[in-house]
């Protein structure tokens, strides 16, 4: 006979004190993003962890956020960083699953926890920024009724680097 064990999710909700234990996965998500990012992937390798924590921490100064992070046999495996701005608009800035635990349900759940937290706190709008050709992530979102706003566009850093603009676009009115 054997013997199977299921794991156990624990996911712990708190603010900027649980940023130090998502860093490795934050880290682990730059890199994905740098690798489908093509032409902007030195956008995300450019990125530092100490900047990103200290725009969390900012946000946590002008307003409010909430750190939640799954845990598998004490490791944390994933987590989702949401925010409110002074001005009541709610923000899922950064959710990630370790890749070996996704499609388990924990970003779903991560997820759902973001939103029922932002609905509590009475947010105006929930929004979300995802990375061109981050196809999971949007099909995540798409289930839990985000929709497309906008588009941001943006130059290449290497053309925008060397003022190189395409020339039909120099000469179009």
């Amino acid at each position: 006979m054997k013997e199977s064990r299921i794991m156990e999710i624990l996911i712990n909700s708190g603010g900027i004190e649980l940023l130090p234990q998502i860093k490795h996965l934050w880290e682990e998500l730059r890199s994905y993003h740098a690798g489908i990012a093509g032409e902007f992937s030195s956008v995300f390798l450019k990125a530092s962890w100490d900047s990103r924590r200290s725009e969390f921490e900012q946000k946590a100064a002008n307003g409010k956020l909430k750190v939640d992070v799954a845990y598998i046999e004490g490791e944390a495996i994933g987590y989702g960083v949401s925010s409110i701005s002074d001005k009541g608009i709610g923000e899922l800035d950064s959710l990630c699953v370790n890749e070996q635990h996704r499609g388990r349900g924990i970003g779903q759940e991560l997820l759902r926890r973001a939103i029922d937290w932002m609905d509590t706190e009475g947010a105006a709008a929930i929004t979300l920024n995802v990375v061109q050709g981050n196809d999971r992530a949007l099909t995540l979102y798409h289930k839990f009724g985000f929709r497309p706003l906008k588009h941001t566009l943006m130059i290449p850093p290497t053309s925008a680097s060397k003022g190189t603009v395409p020339f039909d676009a120099r000469n179009t009115k």
